[in-house]
């Protein structure tokens, strides 16, 4: 096959779909960790996912998934608040309380 006709057949088109808020920043938050855009991000995760329906590797269905997942990101977000409050409690430690 010749580059050409490989070329001809690979067009690229535009897939649009709405995620949840929660889901959206999860993404973006993972794919600028690791430099890609969320397009491309996204895009791995399709082809990803793909190649695992293929070979028959997606056991879970996708609402017990979901609902781990989601818990699992909730965790992480508690986490990250977590480590903010733990950066910001020594500076309020120094401050000498006034006793009544």
């Amino acid at each position: 096959m010749s580059d050409k006709k490989y070329k001809k057949r690979t067009k690229e088109e535009r897939i649009a779909f709405r995620v949840e808020t929660e889901i959206k920043e999860i993404l973006e938050d993972i794919s600028s960790k690791y430099g890609f855009t969320l397009s491309q991000f996204v895009r791995h995760i399709i082809i990803r996912w793909h190649m695992e329906f293929l070979m028959g590797h997606l056991e879970k269905p996708y609402s017990e998934l979901r609902k781990e997942f989601l818990q699992f990101a909730r965790r992480i977000e508690k986490e990250k608040v977590m480590k903010e409050k733990e950066l910001i409690r020594p500076q309020n430690q120094n401050k000498t309380s006034k006793k009544y």
